[in-house]
């Protein structure tokens, strides 16, 4: 991805893979000029896992940069990321092999309505979580809204639909890391 260009409020997606997984890296968005002292400042969240996705918010324009950090030190950096009024806000792919994750009570859905979700996953002894969040909310997040242990290795759960309207989304978590994200669902007036 070569100077992608995003629109403020829009989501990025970033994939990394890491060799070693226990030395506490940290996955930032930052403005290129940052220090990578300063990483609190950002959008930003520990790497629990040799390799994953995440999804960040983009907040304000600007040109930014996903860092993977290893003790304040760039391990790997990603081509810059452009955020300005007119550019597109990009979606996520749903899908990492082999996991999926689907709204089947629709994409509209009333505040404190009941709205299912649905799963298909692999492996059930990583602890897995699925969490309904709101479509700009990073992963690290999900203890602020309703989630629950993916138990079975598939399956369906309901959900409550959060009070404030908005778009939100279900994922699929593993430390972190999203596996699968489902389309959008608008909460409010359907």
């Amino acid at each position: 991805m070569s100077d992608t260009c995003i629109a403020p409020g829009g989501r990025v997606e970033v994939v990394w893979t890491a060799i070693d997984r226990k030395n506490g890296d940290i996955l930032v968005l930052a403005p290129v000029t940052a220090n990578n002292q300063r990483y609190s400042d950002y959008e930003w969240q520990y790497v629990q896992q040799a390799g994953g996705r995440v999804i960040f918010p983009i907040g304000t324009p600007g040109t930014y940069e996903f860092r993977l950090l290893r003790s304040g030190t760039h391990i790997a950096v990603s081509p810059t990321i452009r955020s300005e009024r007119g550019c597109e806000a990009i979606r996520p792919g749903t899908n990492s092999s082999g996991y999926s994750a689907a709204a089947l009570s629709g994409t509209c859905a009333t505040p404190g309505a009941r709205i299912e979700f649905s799963w298909q996953a692999i492996d059930r002894r990583n602890g897995d979580l699925i969490v309904v969040l709101p479509a700009t909310v990073r992963n690290d997040k999900y203890a602020d809204y309703e989630w629950n242990y993916v138990q079975t290795a598939g399956g369906s759960a309901v959900f409550t639909a959060p009070a404030n309207p908005g778009p939100y989304e279900f994922r699929l978590i593993r430390s972190g890391s999203h596996l699968a994200v489902s389309e959008l669902v608008t909460v409010g007036a359907c």
